[in-house]
């Protein structure tokens, strides 16, 4: 993912959080430790937080780091792909927090891609 879509995203999230808590980008900034023209530059795509700044913004809305830059997600993704075990908790953690409506679309999924997968190894079986 290039630095601007990056940034883009982080904005959006940023500004999504920041609605749903009701508050204005001058607060929020107070409230992390940055300045209000800094979070202008962030929300304008000038530049994007540090680090540091994404885990205060994730502290302070009760979220992850993910959850605000993408890119921890996907790096978080692909070291989980070489620990099963740890993809397995990850995927229970996430259900969990669902909706009962959403946890129902994700078992229906879930079963979907399962059979999916049977019937390739049945067709690959019969290949041989």
């Amino acid at each position: 993912m290039d630095e601007k879509k990056r940034m883009q995203i982080i904005a959006e999230n940023i500004t999504h959080f920041r609605k749903q808590r009701g508050i204005t980008q001058k607060e929020l900034a107070k409230e992390v430790g940055i300045t209000a023209s800094t979070m202008t530059d962030y929300m304008k795509l000038r530049s994007a937080p540090s680090f540091g700044v994404i885990q205060k913004l994730a502290d302070y809305f009760g979220v992850k780091k993910s959850d605000i830059d993408t890119t921890f997600k996907e790096e978080s993704i692909n070291s989980l792909s070489d620990a099963p075990d740890l993809l397995t908790q990850q995927i229970t953690n996430t259900a969990r927090k669902l909706s009962p409506e959403n946890k129902k679309i994700v078992l229906r999924t879930s079963e979907d891609l399962l059979k999916e997968q049977k019937n390739e190894e049945e067709t690959k079986k019969k290949r041989r």
